[in-house]
């Protein structure tokens, strides 16, 4: 309890540090979207840049055009007995999940 007490917190321009990082790194892009790719069928790379945008907007039109593979978590209910969207940690949770089983590590 208490650990986000000690997490630091740097406000950034989110467009500045995007475009930064892929032309300092070279490496890939990736946002969460309703109309993605399923993430358990996407290949993904070892290293990567995440976005995930919050659970009413989404990730904003601005930044959207900065991503370069979009993906998307699939429900995995049926019929019209399902969630409409995910927790913004359960989304992150499950991502980074996908991204480490990937790598095999």
């Amino acid at each position: 309890m208490g650990a986000f007490l000690r997490v630091n917190v740097h406000y950034t321009d989110l467009l500045d540090f995007i475009s930064d990082y892929k032309s300092n790194t070279k490496n890939q892009c990736f946002g969460t979207f309703l109309e993605g790719e399923n993430i358990y069928q996407s290949e993904l790379p070892e290293k990567g840049l995440i976005i995930l945008g919050n659970e009413g907007n989404g990730i904003s039109k601005e930044v959207e055009l900065l991503v370069d593979k979009k993906l998307h978590i699939p429900s995995f209910a049926n019929g019209d007995n399902h969630a409409e969207s995910l927790n913004i940690s359960v989304a992150a949770a499950i991502v980074v999940s996908e991204f480490k089983r990937m790598t095999g590590d």
